[in-house]
């Protein structure tokens, strides 16, 4: 991780939180957007696996039948 990603374990999935204003502007137009391996504007690369975009956040195999609401959450507490 880096100064403009936070990690943290929630549901017992990895969940990489996006702090980078460039980055968050990008996750608001992916929404749930499938992106393990790929490199975010900031230049962050996303470890390779199942990763979707939920709110301001990675998750990892992350299913539709998962409450998008805690993600959502997660990410709006997060400062720059």
């Amino acid at each position: 991780m880096d100064n403009n990603t936070a990690c943290q374990v929630v549901n017992g999935k990895k969940v990489i939180i996006v702090k980078n204003q460039i980055d968050k502007s990008f996750t608001i137009m992916a929404q749930q957007a499938k992106i393990g391996g790929a490199i975010l504007p900031s230049g962050f690369k996303v470890p390779d696996g199942d990763w979707t975009i939920i709110g301001h956040c990675l998750v990892e195999n992350y299913t539709n039948n998962e409450d998008f609401s805690v993600y959502l959450s997660i990410s709006e507490g997060v400062p720059e």
